[in-house]
Formats: C-alpha cells, structure tokens, sequence
C-alpha cells in the first residue's frame, strides 16, 4: 500500500493495444478519471505507445504511456512493446488491484498480495456463438480469467445471471456495478447533413444479434412510417451487399436509409433532432445508446431482452425483437403521438440521471475494498 493512499490500482493494456475507439475502453478510461480526485486510491491506466483516443483523453497524472500515430502495419509491434512494457511496469508499481481490461492470453505472475478483477461486459460469444469467428477462443479465455479473478464485476445483473449459468461461477464472487453515460452531456451539438427531414436514429453496428434488419422490414411494411421519416444510421460502417440486397428487395428508396458517423458531437446532433431512437438488439451487456439519447431527450424504443428493461426501466417504450409488427405499433404509438413521445423525453432526462461514471467509479472502488478487507 502507498503512503498517504490506501490501495494502488493499474488498469492493464490490453484493451488500449486492440481498440482506438469503443465502449471497454472508454469505460476504464472514465473509471480512471472518475477515481483521480478519491484521496484513497491512485489509479493508473497503461497504454505504454498509446493509439487510444479514450486513453488519450485520461490525465498524465494517471496514464501511463504517450501517444502514438495509428498505423497499420505496426499493430502487432504496438501490441508486442504494450505487453513487454507492462509486465516490467506492474513489477514496478506493485499494485495491490491489477484490473485486467479484457481475457488475457497469458496470467500474470501473482504477488501474495495481489488481487486481480475482470469485468465481464456480455455473453454474447457463448449464447451467440455461430456469430463471431473467435467465439471459442474468446469464450474459453474469458472462463480462465473468471476462474482465476478474485473479484468479478458484471455491467448488469442479466449479465451476472448468464455468467453464472454458463460458466457455474460463485456467485458470491461477482459484483454487479452498472456504467455511466454522462460523457455525453455538455457536448457541442453538430448538425450532420442529409437529416433535413424527420428521422429515426439507429446506432452502432447492424449484422446478427443487432437485429438491424428488422427494423429495415417494419419500416418497409409501414406506409406511414415511409411517407413521414426517414431512417438515419449512424456508425457501424457502409451498408454491406447483404443489407443493399435486402433495401431492394423491401423497395425501399435509396434516398430514405441515411449513412452517416462522426463524433460524439454529430452524435449528440442527432439524438437531439431524432423524432425517436430506435434499439431492437436480440441481446446487451448492458446497452449504452439508448442510455445517450435519453441524455440528449431523445424518446427511446427498445427491445424487450436480455438487460435493456433492467438498464432502461420504464422509460422506454418496448416491443417484441422477433415481430415486425410489435415494431411498427411501438414506434407508432410514439412517433404519431406527442404526449407519449414527451412523457418519454421527461422519464428519459430523469431515469439517466442515476448513471454517472463517478457512482461507478466509487461502486468499484468499494468492491476493490473489499477483496482488499480494508
């Protein structure tokens, strides 16, 4: 332990080697500005050559590393002197709580007084496993590394519920700490172009478990909604052959599905001009964008799964993610109606108050205090 601090902390590389954007990385990089000002711990964050724009945003005073240009073909040069650099640094630091930022290939070697935590953000590689090309790989790291964890922190209880179905983890072992969302509050607000029109917003990715494509065949059933809205995305890349193939079949005119990215600020952008924020994923962790366009006031449609009712309450307006029809009559019933969209808009602004990265950062502390017995 460190003189006038009660416990050290180091945040490991892993993630900040493999992300330059992303929702891991900005929760440990929130976490570690969030606990910067606790006069009881001192945290660090390692990104030793730092291609994170996350990571780049912490203090000096808690980050360890300096940034370095994103070039392609030393990502692996990147990621070989991250893990290099971070084993001789934990040697150095001595942390009594090394939080390992994501499943590690190799365990770190254990000081007596060494207490390791892992988050666990989903299960989606084990409940969804013919998505993803890496789903044993990843699956059977992550066992390892719940296995070996002296704490485990779970972003939802859905998510602790799955962990421990799947895996038969104690659950006495894990803690259920939900995120933050204010990171985007006070943004600069920028108009994208081409959203002229009264939209819907869908963000992030789209394929499998996203369940974007139904929202392309409710919105191709309803006249109403075609006439009236267009459907803006934002983030998750072009549209792929799959998805072009599918707007043809639908007979979906090219100039109502909007493409469009950028950064949090054209982000706030839309979710204040959207007539509403449309989420129909199969399965979440946790779920952070519905959490944003409530920041923004924006009203929220949501899938009825996994953790979205727990994280959202009641305000959101759900639907079944297997009936387009459920689909249309949700948005529907917002969209075409002012008073539900405003009761939404006001249950949004007040439920999202409750996820801050400060609660977060000082829920995770408590749990660390714990397996420290101070």
């Amino acid at each position: 332990m460190v003189s006038g601090k009660s416990m050290r902390v180091l945040f490991d590389e892993q993630i900040f080697s493999n992300q330059r954007f992303g929702g891991i990385s900005r929760y440990y990089s929130e976490l570690v500005k969030a606990m910067e000002a606790n006069q009881v711990v001192s945290a660090k964050l390692l990104s030793p050559l730092c291609t994170n724009h996350h990571a780049r945003e912490v203090p000096k005073t808690c980050r360890v590393g300096i940034p370095f240009p994103e070039i392609k073909c030393v990502e692996k040069y990147v990621r070989y002197v991250n893990k290099k650099f971070a084993a001789r640094f934990i040697d150095y630091f001595k942390p009594d709580i090394l939080h390992q930022t994501y499943y590690p290939y190799r365990d770190t070697p254990r000081r007596s007084n060494l207490r390791i935590v892992t988050t666990v953000y989903d299960m989606i590689h084990e409940l969804f496993p013919l998505d993803f090309e890496d789903s044993y790989q990843i699956s059977r790291l992550k066992l390892r590394a719940v296995r070996r964890a002296d704490l485990v922190i779970c972003i939802s209880e859905n998510t602790r519920k799955d962990l421990i179905d799947l895996t038969g983890i104690d659950h006495d072992k894990t803690v259920v700490i939900h995120l933050g969302v204010d990171h985007m509050q006070n943004l600069p607000l920028e108009t994208p172009a081409n959203s002229s029109r009264p939209f819907l917003l869908y963000v992030g990715l789209r394929d499998t478990y996203k369940n974007f494509e139904r929202v392309l065949k409710a919105y191709a059933k309803s006249p109403e909604l075609k006439s009236h809205f267009d459907l803006v995305c934002f983030g998750g890349g072009a549209l792929s052959q799959k998805e072009k193939n599918l707007i043809t079949k639908l007979k979906i005119p090219d100039n109502k599905i909007i493409m469009t990215g950028g950064a949090d600020s054209v982000l706030a952008g839309l979710y204040r001009r959207a007539s509403a924020f449309l989420y129909p994923s199969l399965y979440e962790g946790f779920g952070i964008p519905p959490l944003e366009a409530m920041v923004h006031g924006c009203p929220v449609i949501s899938s009825q799964s996994s953790s979205l009712p727990e994280v959202l309450g009641g305000a959101a307006e759900y639907f079944n993610p297997g009936d387009s029809d459920d689909l249309i009559n949700a948005i529907t019933r917002v969209v075409f109606n002012q008073e539900r969209a405003e009761e939404l808009t006001r249950l949004g602004s007040a439920h999202v108050q409750m996820y801050t990265w400060q609660r977060c950062a000082d829920q995770t502390l408590l749990a660390y205090q714990g397996i420290l017995k101070i």
